[in-house]
């Protein structure tokens, strides 16, 4: 029975498509008519890939006919030599008779090329129509565990900053000139977001200091707040005094 290889498959399919085109229509043709991808093809095989083919791409025609003649070639018979007859010897026994002649090599000739008259030329991009492949949701970004303080109604002077100091090494640890700066988003009104630890307690004040070194600190207790354990926690406070 003829058959084909898998790469006399691809060197049909590139009077189509460039050779990586070839293996994705390829891959596709198998995929379609249900065939694993091998070695070598029956000529059934052949011809229900053939038939895929014209189904998705009519334009294929170069395609389609060098694998019909792929197949065509393989059935052609090569001469068998000659029969060589036995010459009578008189008297003589089955030992008497000549050796047979070996037959000669005979060369297999090489398909004849495919006429180009009439055929249109390849295309540069295939006409399949291969799906496009769905993307991939987008993974929501988790937001670190935080905390913004804020301070309403606090009015500095040139020269001076709204700060929070706390017990945690975040916030200075109770040093004013370790502690953190407030950003004035809101003039009087001041905040800053920490991202910490979470489950972690903070206790802490705000005041206001100068450039002389000079601290004001807030009148009333320390605050206190601790840190979610995930997105943003909000202490909101307004100056008194």
């Amino acid at each position: 029975m003829p058959e084909l290889s898998h790469q006399s498959l691809l060197d049909a399919l590139g009077k189509r498509y460039d050779s990586a085109s070839a293996r994705v229509v390829l891959a596709e043709l198998l995929e379609t008519t249900r065939l694993e991808a091998r070695d070598r093809y029956t000529e059934d095989e052949v011809e229900r890939l053939c038939r895929a083919l014209e189904r998705v791409d009519r334009r294929a025609t170069r395609a389609v006919a060098a694998l019909r003649h792929g197949l065509s070639w393989q059935t052609r018979e090569a001469p068998t030599p000659a029969a060589v007859e036995a010459a009578p010897f008189p008297g003589g026994g089955p030992d008497d008779l000549p050796e047979p002649e070996p037959a000669p090599d005979l060369p297999f000739p090489n398909p004849d090329p495919l006429p180009d008259e009439g055929v249109p030329g390849p295309e540069p991009e295939p006409d399949l129509p291969f799906p496009e492949p769905e993307p991939e949701p987008d993974t929501p970004v988790p937001t670190p565990p935080a905390v913004r303080f804020v301070v309403h109604d606090v009015h500095t002077e040139p020269g001076q900053a709204v700060f929070l100091c706390g017990d945690h090494a975040a916030l200075g640890a109770w040093d004013p000139q370790g502690a953190v700066l407030l950003d004035p988003t809101d003039y009087p009104s001041w905040s800053k977001r920490l991202e910490l630890a979470p489950g972690t307690a903070l206790s802490f004040k705000f005041g206001v200091r100068d450039d002389a070194g000079g601290v004001r600190w807030q009148p009333g207790d320390n605050h206190v707040v601790v840190v979610p354990p995930d997105g943003e926690a909000v202490h909101e406070v307004r100056w008194e005094g």
